[in-house]
């Protein structure tokens, strides 16, 4: 009869924590807004990168004097314009949980939701992203080749 107690309490202990976090790495995200998981994505994601990519060619940007901290601030508003515009809450929660919040084990945490929701809704989260920047990337190069002129 011990047995089958602890058997049964294990049992419902094991559905009641399965049921609050849906058996998902991204559970912690029900508590998070839109709002606020797209802020944490751009300041501690999108921006550094920007920034990054941009300062780099700080030189070659001034000498077509082209400021390159207006051109990250050009390119950061277009991925944050894009993405806000075609993501899902899915897609959001995936890229803060793999990009934002395991910054630098950014390959085990894609394992991780991949095997806890699946490739496919994983791809989209990136296509989402990588589109935006693909698409930014060009909008930038046309907004430098408008500031040279």
């Amino acid at each position: 009869m011990y047995r089958f107690k602890l058997i049964l309490i294990s049992f419902i202990v094991f559905i009641v924590f399965t049921s609050v976090s849906n058996g998902s790495v991204l559970s912690k995200y029900s508590v998070m807004s839109d709002k606020d998981i797209i802020y944490e994505i751009f300041t501690k994601s999108i921006i550094p990168q920007a920034i990054y990519i941009y300062q780099d060619d700080a030189d070659d940007l001034a000498y077509d004097g082209v400021d390159w901290r207006d051109v990250a601030k050009f390119y950061s508003s277009c991925v944050l314009r894009e993405v806000s515009a075609n993501a899902t809450r899915l897609d959001l929660e995936i890229i803060h949980f793999v990009w934002v919040a395991n910054r630098g084990r950014e390959s085990r945490a894609s394992k991780k939701v991949i095997k806890s929701i699946g490739s496919t809704q994983y791809t989209g989260a990136g296509d989402v992203v990588g589109g935006a920047e693909f698409d930014c990337v060009l909008e930038a190069i046309k907004y430098v080749d408008k500031m040279k002129t």
